[in-house]
């Protein structure tokens, strides 16, 4: 049994908005006080950090028969008080702070013991977005004193900031299932080091930069 933080924990979260109506013109005359009037901002921005996620080690190497669930060691290198390299997609993990455990004999046969790493030791990619509208109201009165004509711009990241997800799809750092690794015996923990490992390679947790129009009508 492991303890560790839950695979949806976010240490920390902040979000702030605001709706401005800006102040309308007076006695400009009704042409320029409905060019000018009835104008309003709104913004939404969220900060936080990433989902959690578990570098693991490839096969059985701790002779479980459950493969794909055996944690590395860490291994205490110099610059690894973080495990990661922010705003690095193509090599986020910190590889050489992760090592295979040491291998034990028993009964002739080589196994390897979970890793002290443990289970969601990484913080993914933190999140930042920003969402903003600019709306007009045009009131017409000839019709009702409710009616209201609105344009909306909306605009979701509007600074275009890559959120990425955690690289789960590249999470496996070591091959114990290659001769010479695990159940098999020890071997080099560099020849085992998976191509891409720590990479970033799924979807984005937010869109691109996306803008939309629309025009409603209130009544």
């Amino acid at each position: 049994m492991t303890h560790a933080v839950s695979d949806f924990n976010i240490p920390r979260t902040g979000t702030f908005n605001f709706t401005w109506d800006i102040p309308s013109p007076k006695n400009w005359g009704k042409f320029v006080e409905k060019g000018l009037g009835g104008w309003e901002l709104g913004s939404i921005f969220t900060a936080s950090d990433g989902l959690p996620f578990t570098p693991i080690m490839n096969g059985d190497s701790v002779g479980s028969f459950v493969g794909g669930n055996d944690y590395p060691d860490l291994s205490g290198a110099s610059g690894c008080s973080t495990l990661t390299n922010p705003g690095n997609p193509s090599n986020y993990l910190k590889t050489q702070c992760f090592t295979p455990p040491p291998a034990v004999v028993y009964n002739g046969v080589h196994y390897l013991r979970f890793g002290n790493a443990g289970r969601n030791p990484v913080q993914g990619p933190g999140l930042i977005d920003l969402d903003f509208s600019v709306i007009k109201n045009t009131y017409v009165p000839r019709i009702s004193e409710t009616f209201n004509v609105q344009f909306r711009a909306e605009m979701f990241n509007i600074l275009n900031h890559p959120n990425f997800l955690p690289p789960v799809d590249n999470s496996v750092i070591f091959d114990t299932s290659v001769a010479g690794r695990g159940i098999g015996g020890p071997a080099a923990a560099a020849a085992d080091l998976q191509s891409g490992v720590g990479a970033v390679d799924s979807p984005t947790a937010t869109t691109s930069r996306q803008i939309q129009f629309a025009v409603k009508v209130i009544w």
